[in-house]
């Protein structure tokens, strides 16, 4: 669920500006003071929203949170103003002190916060163009297994949990007002997007008996050291929970959207409607932490999927039988082998793994029409031992997929980076600050080196790679296309056919697709395209002294960032790396 914008008291503001303006001057001061100002900021975050607390925090007290109100997020036109007032009073906080005065760690979170602050505020008079029903992140099947998920370890969390499970119909109900203002406003989303969302949240409800949020708490309570006696009476009562405020809530959510769900007067992209192309300017950059231009990200796609479709033509005139002969299936098949074999493969261009715990799920099978073939559930940043990769198995089709998806999700994809991050932030501040671009750039990036390892003939494996990066380059160009440039799906045809992809119903089911997750795809390949970026411009500046592993260590190191911020520092890197040679 992404979360909200930082919402705070004003006069918290004003007293951490006193704070600043009336600190001694000194360096050592200014540290301090920016050290506690980065403390406040995250305690007051991290409790606007209960679920996003815990999976952030496993023991709050050591952060200095004792006591916190049982939330969720709120849709209302409030909410998002008094956010907004809420950053630009952030940022100027931020802005008043001192740049130079910051130790080195310091100024990497002030290069990171002001951009993360500017995002946000660029799209603030945009808020009823914002989609919390989307059809791949939405909350409506996010939310399930943020709670199937839930951590129990204790009486406390059992409560807290029956909590947020009374909490749901009234979230429900401001994300369905919500979704009634953007009708009204005009904003809202196509009949067929509708539909889709309606079909979501029926086939979580079909069978209100055999719900999995049942199970799922019934094997997490039996896991504590609770009494039987109390144990089946949390179980009554997550049942009747889920009666009365699940069930319903989803119910009252289809119902209200039935309602509307031909009220969508735009069937394409962002571009048609009044202000869409600004916030589609502002999801890209959000999406991909990118500051390129749409031109600019545009060329580099292109002269990316140029560059591919070249060295692709190159192997197959070199091997005209190649693909003929090639077989999908490898000599490990099973996630737990693969996520080990990976683990020790990826030693020879990547950092050492820190050894954690990780478990293998599988994807309820009312979800897996509304989840991706895999996802990695980030651990508390207090507690990053237990880890949780889900696969859906409904959408992978082959062997090879599955090892390349799991390298993106387990080793050396996100599960390797978040853990190899978190180890080295002494900031959990930006363990929540969202650079979904990096994360999911960073994971795309080793699942197309993932191909190398997986033990097939290197120009096999060098073609199978290009293919999927030539498909993600299509679904990337789609995207702006239609949001940006304003595509139809006659243009969405011509431009799929240059490309042998002729059926119609193909291409109206992408168009469909696309137009319902703006600048969806663009965080996985244009994030991936900031590291090879990334990349090219450390090895021209070392040259022989370019070091795959060393050039690793310090991206996982510094963790998730604009990349920005990340070509910033690491100048400074190829710097010390020159010295040392």
């Amino acid at each position: 669920m992404k979360r909200n914008a930082i919402v705070s008291s004003f006069i918290f503001i004003i007293c951490l500006m006193f704070l600043v303006f009336g600190c001694n001057k000194k360096k050592s001061s200014t540290v301090s003071s920016f050290n506690n100002y980065l403390n406040d900021i995250f305690r007051s975050e991290i409790t606007s929203n209960t679920i996003n607390l815990h999976y952030t925090l496993k023991n709050p007290s050591s952060y200095g949170i004792k006591k916190y109100p049982i939330t969720l997020n709120n849709y209302s036109k409030e909410t998002f103003q008094d956010s907004a007032a809420a950053l630009e009073n952030y940022q100027a906080v931020l802005e008043s002190f001192p740049y130079d005065s910051l130790n080195t760690n310091q100024k990497i979170t002030y290069d990171i916060l002001n951009n993360y602050f500017s995002t946000e505020l660029s799209s603030k008079q945009l808020y009823l163009y914002s989609e919390p029903l989307n059809m791949y992140t939405g909350v409506h099947s996010q939310l399930p297994i943020l709670l199937a998920e839930y951590r129990i370890d204790n009486e406390k969390d059992i409560k807290e949990y029956l909590s947020l499970l009374c909490l749901v119909d009234e979230y429900l109900k401001d994300v369905l007002n919500f979704e009634k203002q953007k009708s009204k406003a005009g904003l809202f989303m196509s009949p067929s997007s509708a539909e889709k969302i309606i079909n979501q949240c029926s086939d979580f409800i079909k069978d209100p008996s055999a719900n999995y949020l049942i199970d799922t708490f019934e094997d997490r309570v039996n896991k504590t050291n609770l009494s039987s006696r109390k144990r089946r009476k949390y179980i009554a009562q997550n049942k009747k929970a889920i009666e009365k405020h699940i069930i319903p809530g989803y119910k009252a959510l289809i119902t209200g959207l039935e309602l509307i769900k031909d009220t969508g007067v735009n069937k394409q992209g962002l571009c048609y409607f009044p202000k869409g192309k600004e916030f589609y300017e502002y999801l890209v950059k959000y999406n991909t932490g990118s500051s390129r231009s749409m031109k600019e990200i545009t060329s580099l796609i292109e002269k990316q999927r140029m560059q591919d479709l070249h060295d692709s033509i190159k192997i197959i005139n070199k091997s005209p039988a190649i693909l003929s002969k090639a077989s999908l299936s490898l000599e490990i098949s099973s996630p737990e082998h693969i996520v080990e074999y990976l683990k020790e493969k990826c030693k020879k261009d990547f950092p050492s793994p820190i050894n954690v715990n990780y478990s293998i799920k599988y994807v309820h099978s009312s979800l897996k029409d509304v989840i991706g073939p895999a996802f990695y559930l980030q651990p508390p940043i207090d507690n990053p031992n237990e880890n949780f990769i889900y696969i859906n198995k409904s959408s992978l089709t082959n062997d090879l997929e599955l090892f390349t998806t799991l390298a993106h999700e387990g080793y050396p994809g996100h599960l390797y980076q978040n853990v190899m991050s978190t180890e080295t932030s002494n900031n959990p501040l930006l363990c929540i600050t969202d650079y979904c671009g990096f994360s999911e750039g960073w994971a795309t990036y080793v699942e197309m080196y993932s191909y190398s390892l997986a033990g097939i003939d290197q120009d096999l494996a060098d073609l199978l790679q290009m293919d999927r990066s030539i498909l993600l380059s299509l679904y990337s160009t789609l995207d702006i296309g239609i949001h940006f440039e304003g595509w139809s799906i006659k243009d969405t045809q011509r431009f799929m056919a240059d490309f042998g992809i002729d059926d119609i119903r193909a291409v109206v089911n992408t168009y469909n697709t696309v137009a319902a997750n703006p600048a969806y795809y663009l965080r996985y390949y244009v994030g991936y395209l900031e590291f090879l970026s990334l990349r090219d411009i450390a090895k021209d500046a070392l040259g022989d002294d370019f070091n795959l592993k060393k050039f690793h260590e310090f991206l996982v190191e510094f963790g998730p960032a604009p990349f920005t911020v990340i070509e910033k520092y690491m100048q400074k890197w190829i710097d010390s790396q020159k010295s040392q040679s």
